[in-house]
């Protein structure tokens, strides 16, 4: 998949940049396959919260989804459908 700002991939990104958490998060978006703005909310979000327990230690549904919105206008996450 290619990100919003300059075509690249996920894995193109300097693994150091970003924490385990960071990719599993966009492992799991990316898998999802729904724009961030449409994720909030939906049932999508609730199995991509679950599946990131072993690696999202005590945040919170909020802090997911801010960290979404965040890796987003960083240019970070792939685009998706």
């Amino acid at each position: 998949m290619m990100s919003e700002q300059d075509g690249t991939s996920t894995s193109e990104f300097v693994r150091a940049d970003l924490s385990d958490f960071d990719w599993a998060l966009m492992r799991e978006y990316e898998r999802i396959g729904r724009p961030v703005d449409d994720l909030a909310y939906t049932e999508e979000f609730d199995r991509l919260y679950k599946s990131l327990e072993a690696v999202r230690e005590s945040r919170s549904k909020a802090e997911v989804f801010r960290r979404l919105l965040n890796l987003r206008k960083s240019g970070r996450l792939p685009r998706v459908a």
